[in-house]
C-alpha cells in the first residue's frame, strides 16, 4: 500500500491493520482526487492479496 501511496505522489505516514480493516494515514496529492486516490489503494492492493493463495481468492474490499 505504501508504494501505492508513493506511485501516486502521496506520502505514507503510517498503516495498520487488524482483522477485518486497515488504517491509513498519508498526504493527499493536489493532482488526485480523493475518490480515484482510495480506489488505486483498493485495486491494487486486491489484486496483490489475490496472488498470495487460493486463500484469498473471494477476498473484496467493502464497497464506498
Amino acid at each position: 500500500m505504501g508504494s501505492v501511496i508513493k506511485n501516486n505522489g502521496g506520502i505514507p505516514f503510517m498503516i495498520n491493520d487488524v482483522s477485518d480493516h486497515v488504517h491509513i494515514l498519508a498526504s493527499l496529492p493536489r493532482t488526485i482526487a480523493l475518490s480515484k486516490y482510495v480506489e488505486n489503494i483498493k485495486r491494487t492492493s486486491s489484486k496483490w492479496i489475490k496472488s498470495k493463495g487460493l486463500h484469498y481468492k473471494n477476498f473484496a474490499w467493502q464497497n464506498g
